[in-house]
C-alpha cells in the first residue's frame, strides 16, 4: 500500500512524458535485486523532499517486516539505470 502511494505521488501514471528533462529518478527499494535496481521515475514538478520522506518511511516499514519474519535481503549486482527516455508517452528508465 505504501509503495502504491509513492508510485501515485511520482505522477508517472498521470502525466505524459514529452521531454526526458521533466523527469528524475530515485531509488525506492533498498534491494538492488528488484527491477531497475530499485529505481523509479518521478515528475520534477512534485516536491522531491516529500518523495524522499515517503521513501524513507517505506524502507523503514519494509525493514521491520523483514526483521519480524527473519527474511534476509538479497543483494545483487544489477546495473543501475542512468537515463530516462519517453516511450509512447511514458517515462522509462534505461541502462546505457
Amino acid at each position: 500500500r505504501m509503495r502504491k502511494k509513492i508510485i501515485d505521488f511520482t505522477e508517472i501514471n498521470t502525466k505524459t512524458c514529452l521531454n526526458e528533462q521533466d523527469w528524475g529518478m530515485i531509488q525506492l527499494d533498498a534491494s538492488q535485486c528488484s527491477i531497475n535496481a530499485g529505481f523509479i521515475v518521478y515528475s520534477k514538478t512534485i516536491d522531491v523532499t516529500i518523495l524522499q520522506t515517503k521513501i524513507s518511511e517505506y524502507n523503514i516499514a519494509h525493514g521491520k517486516v523483514f526483521e519480524k519474519w527473519k527474511i534476509l535481503e538479497d543483494f545483487c549486482d544489477v546495473p543501475k539505470p542512468n537515463s530516462i527516455k519517453c516511450v509512447d508517452g511514458k517515462p522509462t528508465l534505461y541502462i546505457k
